[in-house]
């Protein structure tokens, strides 16, 4: 287990594996900036974060969060749990007119994770609601769930 300052910067390395490479560097590379906000969001002791539009949310921090969720960093899920109980559930509420594209991105970066738990991703708050999903499962050991919906579903 790592130090969550240096799990952050390998993940962002890793995450920038992933992107295009064109003309001898990758598209997005996560910004020290980035990288603070994200451990500002795993730090504090809020669950809820806005910040300015245009500062790489979607594209950049919300994969990343996600892949810190479902990760084993203890220092991470230390400050998840927020001085309760560990936490197994994730829900992002983005605005309406982005839920297309943090869907997106959440299937894109988390669900080829080779993590050795097993976890599921939702894309809609209204799975709740069906009869064979079941917040707690294995009380033992819980199943590590991502919620993604809108402001307005989640009313």
């Amino acid at each position: 287990d790592v130090p969550l300052e240096r799990f952050i910067n390998i993940l962002c390395e890793n995450f920038t594996k992933y992107q295009r490479y064109i003309d001898g560097q990758y598209q997005i590379i996560p910004t020290q900036k980035q990288k603070d906000f994200l451990k500002r969001i795993i730090c504090s002791e809020e669950c809820f974060h806005f910040s300015e539009v245009g500062t790489g949310k979607t594209k950049v921090i919300l994969p990343l969060l996600c892949q810190t969720f479902l990760s084993n960093n203890e220092e991470a899920h230390a400050n998840f749990a927020r001085g309760g109980k560990r936490k197994h559930i994730l829900v992002i509420v983005v605005p309406e007119h982005l839920v297309t594209d943090a869907r997106t991105q959440v299937f894109r970066y988390c669900l080829n994770l080779n993590y050795r738990e097993e976890y599921r991703v939702y894309d809609d708050i209204f799975a709740l609601m069906h009869p064979s999903v079941k917040i707690m499962g294995n009380t033992t050991r819980p199943m590590k769930k991502i919620f993604v919906t809108s402001f307005n579903q989640f009313k």
